[in-house]
């Protein structure tokens, strides 16, 4: 049998390396989070989540809508507006100044500015989106 001085750093020891041990998990579990910090929000309070297989916020807008929507995302965001029409149109973002034309177009880009963005048809000048970065 160990003497008790033996026993009790043994039992210190073993305290510390336990302890030790656990720390990598709370650190992971800590970072970790739940799902729902990284999901983004619309207007109407909608959650829209970002696309798994692409690292996207994948936003759907229906150019031939009566009113326009409007997206929330966080800046630095991918963002993937997918934009489909009834007729062809040449699409703008304002502010980043990219460019698509036809029914069924998709612009993706790096959200990396804050503020409101128009989407519009640059024949009829119609608003058919607006994105806001914040």
């Amino acid at each position: 049998m160990l003497p008790t001085d033996d026993l009790t750093a043994m039992s210190l020891v073993l305290r510390r390396a336990l302890a030790l041990g656990a720390l990598p998990i709370l650190l992971l579990a800590a970072c970790g989070g739940d799902d729902e910090s990284a999901d983004h929000h619309d207007s109407t309070g909608s959650t829209i989540a970002a696309s798994a297989s692409a690292d996207a916020i994948v936003i759907d807008v229906d150019a031939d809508a009566a009113e326009p929507t409007t997206q929330t995302v966080a800046k630095g965001s991918t963002v993937s507006l997918h934009i489909t029409a009834a007729e062809e149109h040449e699409f703008h973002v304002h502010g980043y100044d990219i460019e698509s034309e036809g029914t069924d177009v998709t612009i993706t880009f790096v959200a990396d500015e804050a503020g409101e963005f128009e989407v519009e048809t640059h024949d009829t000048e119609q608003v058919v989106f607006t994105l806001v970065v914040e």
